[in-house]
C-alpha cells in the first residue's frame, strides 16, 4: 500500500531563532504529477515572517513557486 508524502511546514517571527509548531499537509497525487497547491490559511500578522518546509519522504523535493494572497481588514 503506497503511503502519500508530506509537506511539513514552520514559520519563524524572529529570523529563525525559534520555530512554530509544524503544520503537516498531504501531498495527495505525487505519482501522477508534480503540480500540488499547499494552501493556508489565517497566518497571523507579522511583519518579517519567515517559513521553513520540510519533506517528510527521504527523496528530493523542489519549491517552483511560492505567493501570499495578503488582505487587510477585520
Amino acid at each position: 500500500m503506497a503511503t502519500h508524502p508530506y509537506l511539513i511546514i514552520q514559520h519563524s517571527d524572529d529570523h529563525g531563532h525559534t520555530w512554530s509548531a509544524e503544520i503537516w499537509r498531504q501531498l495527495v497525487g505525487m505519482d501522477k504529477n508534480y503540480l500540488n497547491r499547499v494552501r493556508l490559511f489565517r497566518q497571523g500578522a507579522p511583519m518579517d515572517r519567515i517559513y521553513r518546509l520540510t519533506f517528510s519522504d527521504p527523496a528530493s523535493f523542489t519549491v517552483i513557486s511560492a505567493n501570499a494572497k495578503i488582505e487587510f481588514g477585520i
